[in-house]
């Protein structure tokens, strides 16, 4: 998947009950090969992404990045 159609799916996930970060971050974890959606590191491996993610955002607004939609 490239990056356009990775922004287009993200675009399209459903975030009602949770934040945006942790959606994504369930994304990636849903979309990892091999990955075991029962383990029991799950929700300190979503931590770490959503963790991530918001480090990332972050780092681009201390840039003074400006993302458009």
């Amino acid at each position: 998947m490239d990056i356009n159609n990775m922004v287009e799916v993200m675009g399209k996930l459903d975030a009602t009950n949770q934040s945006s970060e942790a959606t994504i971050a369930d994304f990636i974890l849903g979309n990892l090969i091999g990955y075991r959606t029962n383990s029991s590191q799950r929700p300190n491996d979503k931590a770490f992404i959503v963790t991530a993610i918001q480090a990332y955002a972050k780092m681009l607004q201390d840039a003074d990045v400006k993302i458009s939609g």
